[in-house]
């Protein structure tokens, strides 16, 4: 069956009725376009039964105001009533809440659409009844349509429903009534070539998939042909909210790639609305979170350390008040995740120093930041002990990383000594905030990582020493991971290496929760309910190195057949589309052994390489490994023709960079052969002939 997207039937609805539309037919993937007019706020809330259509055009029949909202209606063939916004946004979160239309062949639908044909949709056909469909495509590629998933739906066309969708640079997200109900990946758009990523407008309307003039694989997909005597058939739009994750005047494509990298916003906000990294204002007072759980234990910031007594008799801490003037104040990296490219504040849950989760958990300070979390030093007031609280952005409902420590909770029992290098796991809960859910995970707190420390070392490299001693916890964790739990982590680099204190070190946290009410983070203010704090590091004394961030691990030896790791740390096999398994963790403690010794990165290629990404990755393996044997190629034979000529000769699509081989490491920084060696059994173009875990254990240079 061929379906069509809504975007085309639209069009060709519009065509019947000559209705001119609104929007350019300029692709910047063919010509220099005009910038398109963006969305210079935050949030941009649309309630239709207000009676006005507010920054929305009709671009095609007849929209009324109603009780219930914007009313769209298909009255007689022909009929296609459309409303689109007046702006794009780049990348953001968008709630439609609407009834669908009920009528054989009538789809009731919404869309994000871009200018190179980049698209993400919702379409309910009434005779499914009880399903609605979402789709995506990717710069109009339609070669295939087996990117559509229904989605069980209670009376769409009697109930109101609100039906989302989350867009950022890594993953799209479909939500239904705020339940997370699909998740596409950068990674699984084939390879992000697919990956809906440029500034997009919201289209809404209404058409007759059943009409007895369109194709008949389009009328069985819409249930039959439309009886427009039995109509008129209307759709209702209550409301549209939207958070647009970049703020700007406008949004200019700067080349013909369609990437999300390429687009430059212009008059970008900064510090109106709610503020972004350029904003520095500072607060000098705490808040009470209009989000967090109730509890009976809640306590609002105050200026003095004194303990306040609750009425379940437990002591937590008054936040303290910061009274530093500048972000600057500590040694940190400046606006904390706000320096994210697609960063908005509404993905994370606003936490506050003081705040109490559980009526267990009291935050005593944060500790880090990432793409998908913020990090926060707790105490654990029924067990008195210190817990680091990982809390998710709203729209990782769905993720790796809770299902990993539930499969792998009956292992940490064993014998086996790499189950000391795996971070811990105490619990798992999730919370409320203004805009969503959030998943928090209860693990163990850990000091700093490897790559935060490596920082603050000398010439920004361990000793020898001290990595042979790290790779080897390393080695022990994944042995642990590969042999016992049968799991692969695919993100192995020294960000996911901790350094974790002994059970005896409570009084290094203690003294972290002392610190902060002795001499405040430093804080910056965005909105009344929502303040960024200054992350704090602790240097360890001794205890254990701790694989961390499970977020993207696989469950089960595999193979696996679809991209996984990081671009520029991709083993071979990954590049060539080959399944993987195991041996891509090994690749990657090759790589970890030589960014711990402070040498260059060997491999550096990225996806702002383009559509050149392979070709230049694949060149800087063969600068290092050397040409790759034909048994190599053979594992692939299709995708390596891309590449290889049929006698195994490169193409030349990209110059061969000259780079040391592997045997150019020997000497550089007094490094001995037997160093050359451990890092030819782990940077192997066949992965079956990498070395295990258990044989790196052994090897020679290790155990010098």
């Amino acid at each position: 069956m061929v379906l069509r997207s809504y975007s085309q039937w639209a069009t060709l609805a519009l065509a019947v009725t000559a209705v001119a539309q609104t929007t350019t037919s300029c692709n910047p993937m063919d010509k220099t376009c005009p910038a398109d007019a963006g969305l210079n706020k935050y949030r941009l809330n649309t309630d239709f039964t207000s009676g006005s259509l507010g920054r929305w055009n009709t671009t095609s029949g007849t929209v009324t105001s109603t009780d219930l909202g914007a009313k769209l209606t298909v009255s007689e063939q022909g009929d296609a009533p459309t409303i689109e916004s007046d702006f794009y946004i780049f990348f953001g979160h968008v709630d439609v809440t609407m009834r669908a239309a009920n009528g054989t062949g009538i789809v009731s639908t919404w869309i994000l659409e871009s200018d190179d044909l980049d698209e993400i949709d919702w379409e309910q056909v009434s005779t499914w009844d009880t399903e609605i469909q979402t789709n995506y495509f990717g710069k109009g590629n339609t070669t295939s349509y087996d990117r559509a998933t229904t989605v069980t739906v209670s009376t769409p066309e009697e109930t109101f429903h609100t039906y989302s969708i989350d867009w950022t640079s890594e993953r799209i997200e479909w939500l239904l009534d705020s339940e997370v109900v699909r998740t596409l990946e950068y990674a699984d758009a084939v390879d992000g070539t697919n990956y809906p990523q440029t500034p997009m407008r919201i289209r809404i309307g209404i058409w007759a998939g059943g009409d007895p003039d369109n194709s008949e694989g389009t009328i069985e997909w819409a249930g039959g042909e439309t009886d427009y005597t039995a109509g008129p058939f209307s759709m209702y739009v209550e409301s549209v909210n939207i958070v647009n994750y970049n703020p700007a005047s406008a949004y200019k494509y700067t080349d013909k790639t369609g990437d999300y990298t390429s687009i430059k916003a212009t008059n970008a906000t900064t510090s109106t609305n709610l503020g972004t990294s350029n904003s520095s204002s500072i607060v000098a007072s705490g808040r009470t979170s209009t989000s967090a759980k109730a509890s009976s234990s809640s306590v609002a910031s105050s200026s003095t350390s004194a303990p306040v007594a609750t009425s379940s008799s437990i002591l937590v801490s008054a936040a303290p008040v910061s009274y530093y003037t500048s972000m600057f104040a500590i040694s940190v990296i400046s606006s904390e995740e706000e320096q994210l490219f697609d960063y908005s504040p509404y993905r994370y849950y606003p936490a506050y120093i003081g705040e109490i989760f559980e009526d267990r958990y009291q935050v005593c300070s944060k500790l880090g930041w990432g793409s998908c979390s913020t990090t926060w030093l707790a105490r654990d007031l029924s067990d008195k002990k210190y817990v680091a609280l990982k809390v998710y952005i709203h729209n990782s409902v769905y993720h790796r990383e809770l299902p990993f420590y539930r499969h792998i909770a009956p292992y940490m029992s064993s014998d086996h000594p790499g189950r000391e290098n795996i971070r811990r796991f105490f619990d798992s809960f999730t919370v409320t905030g203004p805009d969503g859910r959030h998943i928090v995970l209860v693990q163990e707190p850990a000091c700093i990582s490897l790559f935060d420390l490596k920082q603050s070392m000398p010439e920004e490299r361990f000793p020898e020493e001290m990595v042979k001693s790290i790779l080897t916890e390393l080695l022990q964790a994944l042995d642990f991971l590969h042999t016992e739990c049968k799991a692969v982590h695919t993100d192995v680099h020294i960000g996911n290496l901790l350094a974790c204190g002994s059970d005896s070190e409570n009084s290094k946290f203690k003294d972290i929760e002392e610190s902060e009410m002795d001499n405040p983070s430093a804080r910056k203010q965005v909105s009344h309910d929502r303040t960024i704090y200054a992350s704090r590091a602790i240097l360890p004394k001794q205890g254990p190195l701790r694989l961390s961030d499970f977020g993207e691990a696989r469950i089960g030896p595999g193979p696996y057949d679809y991209p996984a790791m990081p671009m520029p740390l991709r083993a071979p096999e990954i590049v060539l589309e080959v399944p993987w398994s195991y041996p891509i963790d090994i690749w990657c403690v090759g790589l970890t052994a030589c960014e711990l010794l402070g040498l260059n990165r060997l491999f550096n290629s990225d996806h702002t390489a383009g559509d050149m990404y392979e070709a230049a990755h694949f060149t800087e393996l063969i600068a290092v490994l050397g040409p790759p044997p034909a048994a190599f190629l053979a594992l692939n034979p299709e995708k390596a023709a891309e590449f290889w000529d049929e006698e195994g000769r490169w193409k030349e699509i990209v110059p061969i960079p000259e780079m040391g081989m592997l045997d150019s490491l020997e000497g550089q920084m007094g490094l001995p052969l037997a160093f050359v060696e451990f890092m030819r059994r782990t940077l192997v173009w066949m992965p079956n002939e990498r070395a295990t875990a258990k044989d790196l254990l052994e090897d020679p240079w290790l155990k010098e």
